[in-house]
């Protein structure tokens, strides 16, 4: 259309603009219908008792995914060779280490363990569920 004009996009300078402006014309378009499409499911969920839905599921997945997290890295550990063994005592007031910058599960306690020593992955997500922050 604007060839037809007489003004080549890209190669005359009040095309290149008229292209800009069109352009910008569209994206905010775009943005409003957008904007009154998720109003309007935003009410649609409202009326069936679906709202909030999709945060809850970002918090359940986020848990899940630390729990997930946690139990390779205990995995790892227990694979480990040349670890302190139980029953090795620690020194007397010596502190737990954190590590700046290494993933939230290298920082926390053992995985949960059930009264058989097997893996208590509800206790896990029990205790994530009670600390965890879900960051945006």
């Amino acid at each position: 259309m604007l060839a037809q004009d007489g003004l080549r996009r890209g190669r005359d300078p009040a095309g290149v603009q008229i292209g800009l402006v069109l352009g910008r014309q569209v994206e905010q378009q775009a943005a409003d219908a957008a904007e009154r499409l998720l109003s309007r499911l935003d009410q649609a969920a409202r009326r069936i008792g679906a709202d909030g839905t999709r945060e809850r599921r970002h918090r359940a997945y986020a848990i899940e995914r630390a729990a997930w997290a946690w139990w390779l890295a205990e995995h790892e550990w227990m694979r480990t060779r040349g670890k302190p063994r139980k029953g090795q005592r620690h020194i007397p007031g010596q502190r737990r280490l954190i590590l700046a910058g290494a993933p939230a599960h290298a920082n926390r306690d053992r995985y949960p363990r059930d009264r058989h020593g097997r893996a208590d992955h509800r206790a896990a997500r029990a205790h994530l569920l009670a600390t965890h922050t879900t960051a945006a």
